[in-house]
């Protein structure tokens, strides 16, 4: 009967030892997707910092453009309009 008790006994652990390696193999999957997750947080807002400054960027350059048309307008009505370009009156002296 001891003999069958040391049997059932070395079973155990190894059962115990499968299901421990199981659980190891289950953790390391764990701590691997929260280093994963914690590199995808931190790209993401990366993303979002970029995207702000390109947005503040843009609306910049909308003012930008807002002042240009207004300049160009301004220039409309004092010059009653943009000559047309004209090769042969705006030649260089040099020809």
């Amino acid at each position: 009967m001891n003999q069958r008790h040391k049997f059932f006994k070395n079973d155990k652990i190894r059962h115990y030892s499968k299901f421990y390696k199981g659980w190891e193999k289950l953790m390391q999957e764990l701590i691997d997707l929260q280093i994963k997750i914690a590199y995808l947080e931190d790209t993401l807002e990366s993303l979002n910092h970029v995207i702000a400054v390109q947005d503040k960027q843009l609306m910049d350059l909308q003012d930008q453009l807002k002042l240009i048309y207004a300049k160009l307008d301004n220039l409309n009505h004092d010059q009653n309009g943009i000559a047309p370009f004209d090769l042969l009156a705006d030649k260089p002296p040099h020809f």
